[in-house]
Parts: structure tokens; C-alpha cells; sequence
């Protein structure tokens, strides 16, 4: 459960809190140092750098946030600031006024501010003096010439430079005033948005407010004048269920003009209409008819790079007529008309009446009867999702010009519709692809030194930050979408609604920096908790106390990371590009209907992931139909439900040994067992994939003491697949074994680089503790890319250290 787990971090944020309240007390008069001499310093070593002609994004954003918190201290020092935070706190922990550890708690506040704004100045500092005297740097990130296309699942501008697009959730507003500002404080692209309901007219057919497109066509023409790139999401509405209050989405007049249109919605999130109802689609056409053109029109739709089709949207389970239709006519072809077969394969007590009586009816998303009726419900379920998302994605592009570019099209999925995790709510990532511009996301990566979500495969504590889920959510997203856009709308990597914690700078760099190598070529931060440009929060609900407004080293973290992303963006998008050697076998169906299937391959694909080489999700589909797959393929365990097809091609290519299985030895049996429906097999099949199983290698990462990953399961890992791996550069431990939690790719230079050395590493300790990284096929020491200082060999390698280094490999 997410508030038990998050519950032991947020009270270390809040024990941290206290325990600054009370080392400043017990300071004389409560006396801080203060941050403006630092400031002084730092602004005048920037000077210097100008005079020298050397770029100053870094020291720009250390000082824009500098500036920021020093305000922001100075208010929630005082009476009124310390009550709103006292507050925050309180509502945090479910009270509805503070009690005096709260109070407490937020007298510190302050002060713990004030003490990350002098580190941040010192580190500042320390850096911008290296680079003024002799040190070196590469030259700035320019800013990005407008329009934006998508080249190789990254953004790139009009002069062909690979753009880092990013912001915050409920950021301030850009404007020609604040533009240099808000751009060194971390954002570069703002969002355009709205609803039918805040489009149409409120109580009669079928007209529009006209200040709603006004309001849109003003935000992009300010984004065109400022040369920023514009998002525009599309709101959904809200159902009323459980604690939420609801917010509609239709207006008032379409429930009577479509009866059920915003009454049988089903069981959804963040949907308060129901999609299979003609209605939808007639709002909607009326929607975009006043809408659309207002994107079109400013500057020909250029400063538009992405339309988000939906947030976090969840659909079910349904019970309108319309949707009841559609799933007869399913059921009847899957069971050819029969019945009696249905009843069979979902283990009913009685034969159903009919095709929509109460037992079938039931079966869409409400009951389970049977592994069968959970896929075909699934099946369904994504093709019907899948096909309204297209459907307005179309609606959209048709009202572009010919001589326009199509819109990029998008659907921002939650972190439980990552497509690791399992929960099934008729988002298919590998659907969505086929059909849409891009891959949206809202992922998180939280500092617990274990997985947000139940990972038995993991052990606790082994990693220094959560890193699993959105890693490999994240080559989900590029294997079923190669050269798409992955675009994070909202990176939980500070705070989420329950989670709180001091996170460190490296915490955020190191998040950043594996994010990118794993293919995300946009970020939005949640969130943005105070009004404006101020420090004035926007009230004492529970999302303030803890969050990125109050953590000055966490924002500077931010800030200076996407700088260097525009310094390094060709060797970032080369090792990101470079193919996978490993491919996960990956069942949607099967993720859909066994909750054993995530653990068991999270925890294959955390130890493929310290060998040294990208991997990849292979779906079914791609591994029965293409030959465009890694030569080597782990299969994890309790992956149930799989065609004969790709079943073939894992016999053809396990003559071969490239074919192993990972996972737990209780689970080893039932992997491939049903068909890729999840129906079950013919005797004659059955055993022939008993004996397919039984002959391939098998690690079984529950075989030790803790029964969870370990370094010895990574080392039989590698002991089986590593020899047909090719690693021009492995980063490997004193006794030459891979490093569980290291996570290390390499790439050839190009030759445009104009440097002699062959490849560029990154390597990046995930581990919870500090590593001797031997580099195995290096000749030399290697030199520090961003300093083009000599690191000597072996690296020491701290916990969340990032390392971008140039190396002679002597592999090559």
C-alpha cells in the first residue's frame, strides 16, 4: 500500500524538519549565515566567465534559485509563513489543525532552506572558479529555433539541434518579463488546455465561450513571440467515486441530448464520460471545431509540439448499453456464437441466457470468473480505448491543413498504466503505439531504497534510489514506440500526493541522467507549489510541505542537470540510440491476468540491466512476425500467455542458446502455459513446451538466502548470456564480476566529436553503497567529459555518482 510505504519516508522529512527547528534554537538568537555574500561571489565569478567568453547556464540557474529560496526562507520564517507550513503538515498527516510537533516542524523549515541555499552557492562556486581559472566547459545549449520536430525520439530544432524541452506542473505563466528567469530556473515550454465543458456553452447546444479560444490563441501567440514550445492537454473530467468529488467534463445540456453520457461511465479515473456513447464523439467534434483552428492558425501550429490526448486515464470496467453492444459482438466471434463455449471458458456454474444479460455483462471489468474472461475483457477492453484515442487523434489532424505538419498525439498514462506493473485499465502501451505520435507518461522515481511498487524479486535496501519502475517503463515506451518521443508530464522524483523526502542532489542528477539514457526527451516536474514567481505558497494543502518548493538543492539538482543536457545532447542521444543486445520477453496478457508476472521480470530485468549492454522489451507480436530482435532473449517467469509463434521462434533460437530463463523456481512450471489469448493448449502442445522449458538454462534469482537478487544471480546472468554479448567496455568489480546496480553503456565517438578517443561512457552507481568499477577493455585512464580532467582507474564510484567519461577501448 502506497500512504504505509511512503508513510516512513515523509516522517523522516518531518523529523528532519524538527531536528533543524532545534539546531537553530540552539543557536545563539537563532542565527543563520547568510546566503548574500555567497551570492555576491558567485555572481561576480559569472561576470568574469562572460568577459572570458565561457557560458554561464550553470551558474545562471544556481543563481536564479539561490535568489528564489533566499525569499522563500525569508517568508516561511515568519508568523504567517510558519503557519501555512504548520498547516501543510497537518493536512499531510490527515489533521485538520497542527499539533505542536507539526508547529515545530515547521519553525525549521527556514532554516533547512537557507542551509541548501549555501551549499548550493558553495558548490556553485566552487565550480564556476574551476572553469574561470583554466578549467573547461563546453559551450552553451542555444536556445531552440522554432519549429520543433521529432528526428529519432528526441526533439530537434529548425537548425537541427537536439532540444531538452521541460517545466513544471502549475508553473507560473512565461512572459517577455519573466522569460530569462523561468528559463533558468528549469522550463522551457508552457501548456495549453481545456475541456468540452469549458469550451461549450454551458446550458444549451452548440455553441462556444469565446474567450476560451481567445485565452488558448494568446498563450501560444506568446509562446510563438518567446520561442517556446506549447503543449496542449485535453481534460477529461472526473467520476465521483471514492473520496473524489468528481468534475465533469461534458456540459450541462449533453447528458439530457445523450442520455448515459455522464451516468454510465463504468469504473474510470480521470474520465467522467462514457467513450462508447455517440455522444462523446459529437461534443468532442464541436469541441475541436472551435479549438483546433486556434492552434492551426498561430504560426501555422509551430509552437504546438505534442497534443495530450487524456491524464492519467483509467477505464475499467463499463456498464453503458453502447459499450454492452460491442462486447457481445466480440464475445459471439471469439466464441463462435456458441454459448455454451463461453460458459466453458469462464468457468461458469450454468450456461448465460444471452449475449448481454447479467453474467456477460458482469464480465466487463466488474467479476472475474476465470484467467479467460480477465483476457478477453482486456482484450476488448484496450482495442475499444485504443480505437477512441485514435479516433481523436484523427479528429484533430483532419482539421489541420494539408500543408501543415500533423499534430504529435499523445496519451499521459499514470504510473500504474506504465505497462510494467500490471493494472488493468484499458491502457495498452503497445496499442497506443501503433496509433498514436508519441509516448506519454507519469512515472515515478522516488529516493526509497526500494520499488514503489510490490518487487519481492528486490531486495530492500540494495539500491540507493527507485530507479526500476521507470527505467524500464521507459524501454517499454522506445521498445513497442522505436523513434517516438517519450514525454514525462509529471516526474515524481520530489514529491507525489503521499510520498515526502529530503532528496539528495545526486538523487536528482543520477535520476535525470539514467532517464535520459533510457530515451525521455521531455520532463515536466511535479510540481510548482508556490504563486508565481514569489514565495507565497498557494495554500496550506497537504502537497506544499515537502515538495520542491521548499528544497532549494533539489531544484539547483534540476536546473544545472537539464543545462548539461543541452551541452552533451549528442553523446546523451547516442548512447540512448545504441541497439539492445538483450530482449525481455514481454506478455501484456499475461502482465494483465498473473500478478506474479511483474515481480518475476522486474527482477530479470534488474540484474540485465548491470550488464553493461541496452536491453529491450521484445512484445509477442515483434518476436513472431520480425526478425529485428536482440539475438538474445530472457524469458521471465510466470509469463503465461504466449502464441505459438513466438513459442516457435524461442525453439529456433534456443537451438542456438540465446534463449534463458530467469525468475523464481515456484514459477518455473507454469511459464508458457496458455496461448496468446491465455486459452488453454492442446496435450500436444502442452508438452512439447514443458520440454522447451526444461531445456532451457534457468536462473533462479529465489535460490539464495534471501531469496531476492543477488550478485551471484547477476554473475550466473552473465556466466550463461554474457559470452554472446559484445562489450567493447564492461564495468565490472575487483574480482571482475559485473556490479549489481551499476548501470554502464558506451558509445563510439563521431568523428564531428574531433577527439581521438574511441568511446563514451556513462556509468552511474545505483547501488546503496560505494564501488571499485574496474572498466574492462579500457587501455588507459580515462578523462572526465565534462571536465576534461584525468579520472584514474579503477573509478570510485559513490552511491546516485554520475560519470560521463571519454575512454580508449582495446576491445575495438
Amino acid at each position: 500500500d502506497e500512504s504505509s510505504m511512503m508513510s516512513t519516508v515523509a516522517r523522516q522529512w518531518y523529523a528532519c524538519a524538527i531536528a533543524t527547528a532545534v539546531l537553530a534554537s540552539s543557536v545563539a538568537g537563532g542565527a543563520q549565515l547568510s546566503p548574500e555574500p555567497l551570492l555576491a561571489e558567485l555572481t561576480a565569478c559569472a561576470v568574469a566567465l562572460t568577459q572570458l567568453g565561457v557560458a554561464t547556464e550553470l551558474e545562471s540557474a544556481s543563481i536564479q534559485v539561490a535568489t528564489l529560496f533566499v525569499s522563500c526562507a525569508a517568508y516561511d520564517n515568519t508568523t504567517a509563513g510558519q503557519s501555512v507550513m504548520a498547516s501543510s503538515i497537518a493536512a499531510f498527516h490527515y489533521r485538520s489543525t497542527p499539533n505542536p510537533a507539526d508547529i515545530a516542524a515547521a519553525m525549521g523549515v527556514s532554516g533547512s532552506e537557507v542551509d541548501g541555499v549555501m551549499v548550493t552557492l558553495r558548490n556553485a562556486l566552487s565550480e564556476c572558479e574551476r572553469v574561470r581559472d583554466g578549467g573547461s566547459r563546453l559551450g552553451p545549449a542555444s536556445l531552440p529555433a522554432l519549429p520543433l520536430r521529432v528526428e529519432g525520439g528526441y526533439f530537434v530544432d529548425r537548425n537541427g539541434a537536439t532540444v531538452y524541452p521541460a517545466s513544471f506542473s502549475q508553473q507560473p505563466d512565461i512572459s517577455e518579463s519573466n522569460h530569462d528567469q523561468m528559463r533558468a530556473l528549469g522550463s522551457s515550454t508552457v501548456e495549453g488546455y481545456f475541456v468540452p465543458n469549458s469550451v461549450l456553452d454551458s446550458t444549451k447546444c452548440c455553441g462556444h465561450k469565446q474567450w476560451v479560444p481567445a485565452e488558448l490563441k494568446a498563450t501560444l501567440a506568446n509562446a510563438t513571440a518567446l520561442k517556446i514550445p506549447a503543449f496542449i492537454s485535453l481534460g477529461n473530467g472526473q467520476s465521483p467515486r471514492g473520496k473524489s468529488s468528481g468534475s465533469p467534463a461534458m456540459p450541462m445540456w449533453a447528458e439530457a441530448m445523450y442520455p448515459g453520457l455522464t451516468t454510465n461511465i463504468g469504473k474510470t479515473t480521470f474520465y467522467a464520460y462514457d467513450i462508447d456513447n455517440p455522444g462523446a464523439k459529437a461534443v468532442w467534434n464541436l469541441t475541436l471545431d472551435a479549438m483546433v483552428p486556434v492552434v492551426v492558425s498561430e504560426a501555422g501550429g509551430s509552437a504546438s509540439i505534442g497534443w495530450s490526448l487524456a491524464n492519467e486515464p483509467g477505464l475499467m470496467a463499463a456498464n453503458s448499453t453502447y459499450t454492452l453492444d460491442k462486447w457481445a459482438v466480440y464475445l459471439k466471434g471469439a466464441y463462435n456464437g456458441s454459448l455454451v463455449d463461453l460458459g466453458s471458458g469462464w468457468n461458469l456454474t450454468s450456461v448465460p441466457t444471452s449475449w448481454d444479460d447479467a453474467v456477460v455483462a458482469n464480465g466487463m471489468g466488474w467479476t472475474t470468473y476465470s484467467v479467460q474472461q480477465q483476457a478477453d475483457w482486456a482484450i476488448f477492453n484496450t482495442a475499444r480505448v485504443t480505437a477512441w484515442y485514435a479516433w481523436l487523434c484523427s479528429a484533430i489532424a483532419d482539421r489541420y491543413p494539408q500543408d501543415v505538419a500533423r499534430p504529435v498525439c499523445f496519451v499521459k498514462a499514470s504510473n500504474a498504466a506504465s505497462g510494467v506493473v500490471g493494472v488493468a485499465n484499458g491502457i495498452s502501451r503497445e496499442q497506443l503505439a501503433g496509433v498514436l505520435q508519441a509516448s506519454g507518461c507519469d512515472t515515478r522515481m522516488t529516493d526509497l531504497p526500494i520499488p514503489h511498487v510490490p518487487a519481492p524479486l528486490v531486495r530492500p535496501g540494495l539500491y540507493a534510489t527507485d530507479w526500476l519502475v521507470a527505467a524500464a517503463a521507459y524501454d517499454l515506451m522506445r521498445s513497442v514506440a522505436p523513434g517516438q518521443p517519450i514525454l514525462e508530464l509529471e516526474w515524481h522524483a520530489i514529491s507525489t500526493v503521499r510520498w515526502r523526502s529530503v532528496v539528495s542532489w545526486g538523487h536528482i542528477s543520477a535520476g535525470l541522467w539514467l532517464s535520459w539514457a533510457h530515451g525521455l526527451a521531455h520532463n515536466t516536474v511535479w510540481y510548482w507549489t508556490r504563486i508565481d514567481l514569489t514565495s507565497t505558497p498557494r495554500g496550506p494543502d497537504s502537497a506544499f510541505a515537502g515538495s520542491l518548493g521548499v528544497q532549494p538543492m533539489a531544484w539547483d539538482a534540476l536546473t544545472r542537470s537539464v543545462v548539461e543536457f543541452g551541452m552533451y545532447a549528442k553523446q546523451v542521444t547516442a548512447l540512448a540510440r545504441v541497439p539492445a543486445q538483450i530482449g525481455v520477453l514481454y506478455s501484456e496478457l499475461s502482465l494483465t491476468v498473473n500478478t506474479d508476472l511483474p515481480g518475476s521480470m522486474l527482477g530479470a530485468y534488474a540484474l540485465l540491466h548491470s550488464l553493461s549492454v541496452p536491453i529491450r522489451f521484445v512484445t509477442d507480436a515483434q518476436l513472431s512476425t520480425t526478425s529485428d530482435v536482440p539475438a538474445m532473449i530472457a524469458v521471465p517467469t510466470a509469463t503465461w500467455c504466449v502464441s505459438e509463434s513466438a513459442v516457435a521462434q524461442l525453439r529456433r533460437l534456443a537451438a542456438n542458446n540465446t534463449v534463458v530463463l530467469i525468475g523464481t523456481a515456484e514459477q518455473r512450471a507454469g511459464t508458457l502455459s496458455l496461448d496468446g489469448q491465455c486459452r488453454s493448449l492442446s496435450a500436444a502442445e502442452a508438452s512439447a513446451r514443458t520440454q522447451l522449458l526444461e531445456n532451457l538454462p534457468f536462473v533462479a534469482i529465489d535460490s539464495g538466502t534471501n531469496k531476492t537478487t543477488s550478485p551471484s544471480d547477476l554473475a550466473r546472468v552473465d556466466a550463461v548470456i554474457g559470452s554472446g554479448l559484445s562489450r567493447a567496455v564492461q564495468c565490472v568489480g575487483p574480482d571482475g564480476a559485473p556490479l549489481l546496480g551499476m548501470f554502464c553503456r558506451s558509445v563510439p565517438t563521431l568523428p564531428a566529436d574531433g577527439i581521438t578517443s574511441s568511446r563514451v561512457l556513462l556509468a552511474i552507481n545505483l547501488a546503496n553503497s560505494t564501488v571499485d568499477v574496474t572498466l574492462r577493455g579500457v587501455a588507459t585512464d580515462a578523462v572526465d567529459l565534462r571536465t576534461q580532467a584525468n579520472v584514474q582507474l579503477p573509478l570510485i564510484a559513490d552511491p546516485l555518482a554520475v560519470h560521463l567519461l571519454l575512454v580508449q577501448s582495446n576491445q575495438e
